[in-house]
Parts: structure tokens; C-alpha cells; sequence
């Protein structure tokens, strides 16, 4: 196999990267001798004798002095793994994280590895070392391990035998910025969609070819006609063959194109996949740092704590892994400092001295759930309640309404805390407000359960991956719409009929569960459209043990979409997540279930919730026109939505140069163009426009990032009647400007 072309980088560039990875083999096979295993032992010889040689090419004697310090207490433990104490797993990780600093992996406060922090390292573990030349009897020294300090400990829970992790194959690898591989992904989902559209020219072809083939049956029907003479005749019939023979050519053509279709196609889903995988890792990667977390708050603490891990070999999306560590420190930590009592609590309960916290992962539906689960005391939902109103999170009345399952949702509130005092481990409450943002930022969801006495469980569920999205695509005022599937819990077909309402506020049976209604069209801000039939099409979400019914025109059909995000300029808009394109080419938004289900808890709190059966009149046909100039699919595709909801007509255009061309030839109300666009910017757009007599009174918006005050006066100076800056976007203010500057949509 050939090798890895690592000619670009340098000694150092090489260095660093060979310490990254055997760093983290040293800190996780450490922490793993908490339960002395001599196969562990020799990993970790390995590893401390190849940076060592590495760090001695590159001339960094003290990596040298650190790493050969390390391997002579491996070489030692291994003669004698029993002599391994908590206390020296604490200093070898100490090496570690110096060596961390010294590979420039890490810098504390900025500075160097100090000449004295190395000299002192070296030191204690030489004393260790001579020590134990003279250990004296063997039962004393486990007596001083059993009398040490309770350590943490790691278990791995064994897997089915299709479920163990393949041995890693040595093959060749290479280093790719996260950039262009999530590049590399975007543009195979874009060829997956174009390739897509094949389908139409196929189905055009195959329409074509049986149009010959009628025509052809006809000239055949005219050529036995008795009324035409014998010239006629004779060319009928050599018409005849030549359609038959454009027929046959153009069958031939369509066969070809349809082969080449299912070819390509397959060949456009095999290179996204490929490409999907190179995203991928193992679960496990990002294990090192969580045990060795739970192993430092554990010490810290003074609590004896297992860790099990199980499902460490399920694949997930890097960046999910990466942006999921965060929310995984702080569950584990909690679960340690909050969840496990300290030893002679637990066994004043009947419990084991020692705690045990599961970290399980494993693929559900389409989502990666991980479970965070101690068997610590649980969370008193008296307590919750009590502090939440302590707090003025809720008043006493309001709060002694809630079930214990409610009263827990408090303990993800921004500020909340079961803490009375600040320690360096937890008490500020904002952990867990941490945690569920994260979450919703990956389109994901947390749940807490606990029981009193026995221990607390957080379930994480987000997707495999951030690139594809499984969805339920919608109609929501004449548009389509992507819904992700993981919130819904059913999908109803009801009776308009069979609505009933309790003090104004629509709702519906479905079986011994009551489920209120809103309108999709309400939520988005959008006109709603007449119901059509007497049939109401609800999608039911839930939350918190409540469940809500959103009415939309009609459901269309389960897609799996390829992602973007939204562009982080845009900030968090409300009630969209995500955009994509359909296989035909069109654009669509992903909804954002969270931001839905916080507006319908809004909406039946204020009682503001309208008819589950919309009444709202047709928008009127003579629609102002508004021409949106926009080279951002994402921003393009919002604002047309937006303001096709509000009953404008919109047209778009990808730049400035499409939108001038559509300018001339067509009559609009309203421009509203970006600035920084290929062929011809906003600013060029807007001096043409006013240099035009025809379009020289035409209203003109600039909607752009460049929010800086000398930008802002050379677009007004432009001749712009308005500038909006997309980073304080909002679909409310964008529609308000709108209809400051040229009215309604039909007023």
C-alpha cells in the first residue's frame, strides 16, 4: 500500500501531530490502570518509547527527559502492576499534560514548560522508582494500594459479537481540515440533487417517444384512408417511416439516457456516502477526556466512581462528536459532584461505597442517543419546586400545578441551581442551561428522569450526522416545508367536524389524550389558506408530557435532505434551522421543532390560539411584486417565504446582474438586493436603477452584513430608500420595513 505524503509539513508540524495522537493514548490507557491490565501497560510503553524517539529528532530534550521518565514507571508497573497507586496514576497524568505543553498542544496562561516543572517531575519519579528497589513484602504493598485513596474506575461493558469495534488496519491516512471535507459533503448532496433531475429529461424522453409513436399510428390510419389517391399515399406512408425511424432512434436515445440516469445516480449516492463516511468517527474518540474527567472530580471529591461505557463503536458525524463533548463534561461532572453521595451515605442507604455511572450511545431511528445514568440519591422534585420559587422562576400556585416530571424541567432554566454554595466543580447553574443549547443548536433534544433514591438519567438525541435530515415535507400557505421527523409523534387525518374547543382554545381526541391545535400558518407568521376539503391535516409534537396538534394544508412525503446551516451571520431565526433543496431543484426550510413548540406553549399561555379550521379569505390576485437580489441561497430563500406568507408576490434573482436583466424586463413594487454579489454588486444595482428612467422612481431595500456606518451612507447615497442589516435579521422587522416603504401586499 503506498504511503502518506507527508512532504508538506515540517519536524514540528510532525511532531505535534504524532504527540496529539500519542498523547491521548498515554492519558486514556493511565487512567485505565486503575484496574492493573498488562496488555494496557505495553500500550503505553509503546507509546511513551515513540515520542520519546520523536521528540529527540525534532531536538526537544525536555519531551526526551518527560516521555524516558514515563516509560521507566511503565516498565516498572509492568514487573509489578500491584505497585500502581492512585496517587502515582495522578502524577503520570501530571507528565502528561507537561508533555501536552511542551508538544505546544496546550500552554498554561500562555507561558513554557518551566525548566523547574520538568526537573520536579523527573525528580518524584526517579524517588518513586528507588523506592521501590527496596518495596519489602509483597502484602504490604497492596495493603498501601487498598489504603490509598478510592480510585475511579473504567469499564468497558461487553458488546454483541456484530457490535465489537474492528481491529484498526494500519492503512495509509492523511490529514483533511474539517472545512473541506464538510465542503467536499455539500457538493456531493449537490450532485446527488442535480443528477436527480435527470429524471425529468427521462420521463420528457419517454413522453416524446410514445407522442412519435401516436403520430406515427396515425399516418398509418390516414394511409388506408379510401378518400386520398395513390401520391398521397406513397407520402403517408414514407412519412410514416420516417417517424418510425425517429421513432426507434429517439426509443434507443431514451434508453440510453435512462441507463445513464440509474448509472449516474448510483454512482452520485455511492460518492456521498463515501464522502458522509470520511465525516465519520468511532464514539470512543472522544472517550479519553471524559474518563479521565470522571476520574480527576472523582479524586477531587473524595468519591469512589465507576465509569461503564457501552456503544463506544457507534459512527458519528465529527462535528456532532466534537460539539457533544462540551455537554458530556458537564453531565459526567454533575453526575459525580451532584448524582453519586459520598461514600458512607451510600452505604448507610444499602448501596456499594463505590458509585457507578453509564455512559451508553447507540443509533435509534436515525438519531444518535446517548444516556448519561448514575445511581446516585436522585433529584427531589420538592426541592426543585421550593428553589423555583424561591427564585421567581414561577410562583407557588403555578408551580404546585406541575408534575414531578415538569417541576425537573426547571433544572435547565438559565441560573438554576441545587447548589447553596459556588464551588469549583458546580453550583453556578449554568451547566445545564449550557448543555440544552448546545443541544438545540444540533436539532437535538435532552430529557431528565429521576427517581428518589436510586438515580438521574439525561438522554441526549440528536442526528447521525448534521449533513442529511429525515423530514416530512408540508404544505404551509401554498408553500412547501420540511418538518424533521424526530419530535413528531403522530400524524393525524381528522374531521373538521370533530373539533372541539374549551375556552376559545381548539382541540382534538385521539384516544384518551386531549390535543390542542394551532395553526402552522399562525406560527410562521404566514396567511392561512382555506381548508379545502373537511379533512384536517395535524402533526403532533410533545413535550414536557403535553402534546400539540400543528394544522397544515396537506402533508406530502418523507425525504431525507442534505443540510446547510444557516449562515451564522443570520444569528438564530426564529423557527428555521436549516435549508436545503428538493430533487427537482427547489429550495426549502427546515423548521425548527424547539422554537415551534416554545411559540404554541406562548400562544396557550396568552389564550391566543385560532380555529383549528382557517377561514382566512384568498390573498387577492393583484399582489404588489417584490424582486429579491440575493446571492445567499439561504437568505434568498428566507426572505421569499417570508414575505410570500404576508401575501406578496416575490420574484428572485441570484445576482445583481440576473436581477437587472429582470428588471428590465418586468414591473416590480419593491427591490430588495444584497450588497456584495458576483457579475454586479448591490450598490452597482441600485446606481443603475436610478440612472434608468423607467425604474428611476422604483423603491430600493439593502438587506447586508455590512452594518458599519461609511457602508450605510454609500448605500443611501447610492440612491437606496432603506438599509437593513442582516445581523439584527428578524422576519417581523424585515416585513414592518416592507410595509413602511410601499404598504401592504394589497393595500
Amino acid at each position: 500500500m503506498p504511503s502518506e505524503d507527508l512532504s508538506q509539513f515540517s519536524l514540528a508540524e510532525l511532531f505535534r501531530m504524532e504527540a496529539e495522537t500519542q498523547l491521548a493514548a498515554l492519558s486514556d490507557g493511565i487512567i485505565r490502570l486503575e484496574t492493573p491490565s498488562s496488555a494496557v501497560l505495553d500500550d503505553l510503553m509503546r507509546a511513551a518509547h515513540s515520542l520519546k524517539g520523536a521528540a529527540r529528532v525534532v531536538g526537544v530534550e525536555t519531551g526526551v527527559r518527560i516521555a524516558h521518565a514515563l516509560e521507566d514507571v511503565f516498565v516498572r508497573a509492568k514487573a509489578d502492576p500491584a505497585w500502581v497507586s492512585p496517587s502515582m496514576i495522578d502524577r503520570m497524568l501530571s507528565g502528561v499534560d507537561l508533555l501536552r505543553r511542551v508538544a505546544q498542544l496546550e500552554k498554561k496562561a500562555g507561558e513554557s514548560v518551566r525548566p523547574e516543572e520538568v526537573e520536579a517531575f523527573v525528580t518524584h519519579c526517579t524517588q518513586c522508582l528507588e523506592r521501590a528497589a527496596d518495596p519489602g513484602p509483597a502484602a504490604l504493598r497492596r495493603e498501601r494500594v487498598k489504603a490509598a485513596d478510592a480510585p475511579v474506575t473504567v469499564e468497558q461493558t461487553p458488546q454483541e459479537p456484530d457490535q465489537r469495534s474492528a481491529p484498526r488496519a494500519s492503512a495509509p491516512f492523511l490529514r483533511v481540515a474539517s472545512a473541506n471535507l464538510n465542503h467536499l459533503v455539500e457538493l456531493a448532496g449537490e450532485s446527488r440533487i442535480l443528477l436527480r433531475q435527470l429524471q425529468t429529461f427521462v420521463e420528457e424522453a419517454r413522453m416524446l417517444v410514445q407522442a412519435q409513436h401516436r403520430m406515427e399510428s396515425l399516418l398509418g390510419h390516414w394511409s388506408k384512408h379510401a378518400s386520398i389517391d395513390d401520391g398521397r399515399r406513397r407520402t403517408v406512408l414514407e412519412l410514416q417511416s420516417q417517424w418510425h425511424a425517429w421513432r426507434t432512434q429517439s426509443l434507443q436515445h431514451a434508453s440510453r439516457l435512462q441507463d445513464y440516469d440509474l448509472s449516474a445516480g448510483l454512482l452520485a449516492d455511492r460518492l456521498y456516502s463515501e464522502a458522509l463516511a470520511c465525516r465519520m468517527r468511532p464514539f470512543e474518540d472522544c472517550l479519553p477526556a471524559l474518563r479521565r474527567l470522571v476520574h480527576e472530580t472523582g479524586r477531587q471529591l473524595g468519591k469512589a466512581v465507576r465509569l461503564v461505557v457501552s456503544g463506544e463503536s457507534t459512527q458519528v458525524d465529527r462535528e456532532i462528536l466534537e460539539r457533544l463533548e462540551g455537554p458530556l463534561i458537564h453531565l459526567l461532572r454533575n453526575a459525580v459532584d451532584h448524582g453519586i453521595e459520598p461514600g458512607n451515605d451510600r452505604l448507610a442507604t444499602g448501596k456499594a461505597v463505590e458509585g457507578t455511572i453509564r455512559l451508553a450511545v447507540g443509533q435509534f431511528g436515525g438519531r444518535l442517543v446517548v444516556r448519561v445514568e448514575d445511581d446516585g440519591h436522585g433529584i427531589n422534585p420538592d426541592e426543585v419546586r421550593r428553589r423555583a420559587v424561591a427564585g421567581n422562576y414561577a410562583s407557588a400556585e403555578a408551580a404546585g400545578q406541575l408534575s414531578p416530571q415538569e417541576t425537573l424541567e426547571f433544572i435547565f432554566l438559565p441560573g438554576f441551581s441545587l447548589r447553596d454554595r459556588v464551588t469549583e466543580v458546580s453550583g453556578r447553574g449554568v451547566g445545564l442551561d449550557a448543555v440544552q443549547t448546545v443541544i438545540r443548536a444540533l436539532r437535538g433534544s435532552v430529557r431528565l428522569s429521576s427517581t428518589l433514591g436510586q438515580g438521574t438519567r439525561f438522554e441526549i438525541s440528536v442526528p447521525i450526522s448534521l449533513s442529511i435530515a429525515r423530514c416530512l415535507l408540508v404544505e404551509i400557505a401554498g408553500e412547501p416545508w420540511a418538518m424533521p421527523l424526530s419530535r413528531l409523534t403522530q400524524l393525524l387525518q381528522v374531521a373538521a367536524e370533530s373539533v372541539e374547543s374549551i375556552q376559545g382554545q381548539p382541540f382534538i381526541r385521539a384516544g384518551h389524550e386531549r390535543i390542542g391545535l394551532v395553526q402552522a400558518a399562525q406560527l410562521l407568521g404566514l396567511n392561512a389558506v382555506p381548508v379545502k376539503s373537511g379533512k384536517l391535516s395535524v402533526m403532533v409534537v410533545s413535550k414536557g408530557g403535553h402534546s400539540y396538534g400543528i394544522v397544515v394544508d396537506r402533508f406530502l412525503q418523507q425525504v431525507e435532505l442534505s443540510v446547510q446551516e444557516m449562515p451564522a451571520e443570520l444569528g438564530k431565526i426564529r423557527h428555521f434551522s436549516a435549508v436545503s433543496v428538493l430533487a427537482d431543484g427547489a429550495p426549502v426550510l427546515l423548521l425548527d421543532d424547539e422554537d415551534l413548540i416554545s411559540s404554541i406553549q406562548s400562544l396557550v399561555a396568552a389564550g391566543q390560539l385560532c380555529t383549528g379550521t382557517p377561514s382566512s379569505p384568498a390573498r387577492a390576485a393583484a399582489s404588489k411584486r417584490i424582486l429579491v437580489v440575493e446571492d445567499s441561497l439561504t437568505v434568498r430563500e428566507l426572505e421569499r417565504k417570508v414575505l410570500t406568507g404576508r401575501g406578496y408576490a416575490v420574484e428572485t434573482a441570484t445576482d445583481g446582474m440576473d436581477g437587472w436583466n429582470k428588471l428590465r424586463a418586468g414591473d416590480f413594487d419593491l427591490v430588495i438586493t444584497d450588497v456584495d454579489m458576483p457579475r454586479m454588486d448591490g450598490i452597482e444595482l441600485v446606481q443603475q436603477i436610478r440612472a434608468t428612467p423607467r425604474l428611476h422612481d422604483l423603491a430600493v431595500m439593502i438587506v447586508t452584513y455590512k452594518g458599519r456606518p461609511e457602508d450605510r451612507r454609500r448605500g443611501l447615497e447610492a440612491g437606496a430608500d432603506y438599509y437593513f442589516t442582516k445581523s439584527s435579521f428578524h422576519n417581523e422587522e424585515l416585513v414592518r420595513v416592507v410595509e413602511e416603504i410601499i404598504g401592504g401586499a394589497t393595500g
